[in-house]
């Protein structure tokens, strides 16, 4: 789909990914009652980071699986 490769799209990545980056920041304390909330915010982060690899260094391709 041309959606994912049009400029707004990556904008809005980065966008979503720096405000992430600035909420975790602020809110994030060093104790266990946090670890749900910081577990969940990496997960997030990861995920962005592989939609900007994808995005930016994904290779599309097809793979034939033959019937046996």
């Amino acid at each position: 789909m041309k959606v994912y490769r049009a400029v707004w799209f990556n904008v809005f990545l980065c966008g979503f990914t720096i405000n992430m980056i600035g909420g975790t920041y602020k809110r994030f304390r060093l104790l266990w009652i946090y670890l749900g909330f910081g577990i969940t915010h990496v997960g997030v982060f990861i995920t962005l980071l592989g939609a900007g690899m994808t995005r930016n260094f994904g290779i599309e391709g097809q793979m034939t699986i033959p019937e046996t």
